[in-house]
């Protein structure tokens, strides 16, 4: 007889019933968004060096830039500092806005990093503008002061210092939230503000979108922003640029494109979105599931929970009755010691 073969089958466990939160009604995509980009260093640390954006708002034809700029570390050399103020004050790099404007904006501008945190960033957070990137959490990681481990799970980004005035240390701005990321796998990261401490200045929660999710949301693929672009039938990126990590008009100029053909992409996106007769709004999209969860709503389909009354006990014949393998490797593409290859020369017969 073979040896008995341990099966581990799922249970329903029964918990103490609460109460359903039902978050504020929000408009389906707000008035403003906020694209930016952030090219870093070449090595394994990536380093912000500098990145660009572009503030839009929504017109009937979709979302138009009105003001476009570039923005530094905070400790970037002044040698490569004065690169990029010296691309802005070259007349030939004028700002792809959109939309007319008085007095219209005639240069790029130029922050440092903190200066984009507050002047750019926080400011359209409060406005409740959509905070939009391709790879999100990448980008929002470069922009931190520093990462800190999240209750609960996650990670917690410092955006904003100050000084103390007791003790004259540098610390964690105490009237900015902080930014938590909470990554479920490569493709999908549910990000949100924590710690809000002056509510009446922050009436809004923060809202973010990763076009890389929406994407597979709307198309079930998970590509990168070139051939996303592609996939759209919209302006990609710059063609035969390789990053070289350094700070120069040739890697300005490929990070501008990155924010134009990300903010085409949205466009493009978001026209596709509103096609799905669905109440849904975009950074609620994860994926192609919540489409589909989306449609069941829309067709007043209600989940079984509210629908029939079952008892606990048939409840958990039902999860026994659900079988689902399970394999993981957490480790991949690694030679382990044990698995040097052998030179069929030296085998043998």
């Amino acid at each position: 007889m073979r040896d008995p073969v341990e099966i581990f089958v799922r249970a329903h466990t029964a918990g103490a019933a609460k109460s359903e939160w039902t978050p504020p009604k929000v408009p389906k995509w707000p008035r403003e968004v906020l694209v930016f980009d952030t090219e870093t260093t070449c090595d394994t640390v990536q380093k912000l060096n500098f990145g660009a954006y572009r503030r839009c708002k929504l017109s009937p034809s979709g979302y138009q830039c009105v003001e476009e700029g570039l923005f530094y570390a905070d400790d970037l050399r002044k040698s490569k500092v004065n690169v990029l103020r010296r691309y802005v004050d070259d007349p030939k790099n004028v700002p792809d806005t959109e939309v007319k404007a008085f007095p219209p904006q005639m240069r790029l501008k130029l922050y440092s990093r903190w200066q984009f945190v507050e002047r750019v960033f926080w400011k359209s957070i409060q406005r409740n503008g959509m905070i939009i990137s391709f790879n999100l959490p990448f980008d929002l990681s470069r922009i931190a002061v520093t990462p800190t481990e999240a209750k609960g799970g996650g990670w917690s980004l410092v955006l904003s210092t100050h000084k103390n005035k007791k003790t004259g240390q540098i610390e964690p701005n105490p009237y900015r939230p902080r930014v938590i990321i909470e990554s479920l796998d490569s493709k999908l990261a549910f990000i949100s503000l924590r710690d809000i401490l002056l509510k009446d200045e922050w009436p809004y929660e923060g809202r973010f979108l990763d076009l890389h999710t929406f994407g597979r949301a709307l198309r079930d693929v998970s590509l990168g922003l070139h051939r996303m672009c592609k996939t759209f039938k919209t302006e990609g990126k710059m063609k035969d640029h390789k990053p070289t990590g350094d700070v120069n008009p040739a890697e300005i100029a490929y990070c501008r494109q990155d924010v134009k053909a990300t903010a085409k992409l949205l466009n493009k996106m978001k026209e596709e979105f509103d096609r799905h007769p669905i109440d849904l709004t975009p950074d609620k999209a994860y994926s192609p599931a919540s489409i589909a969860k989306a449609y069941l709503d829309a067709m007043g389909i209600e989940i079984p929970k509210r629908k029939f009354n079952l008892s606990d006990r048939d409840l958990g014949i039902a999860m026994q009755g659900y079988y689902g393998g399970r394999a993981e490797c957490r480790i991949r593409k690694l030679r382990s010691p044990s698995s040097k290859p052998t030179s069929l020369a030296n085998t043998q017969p």
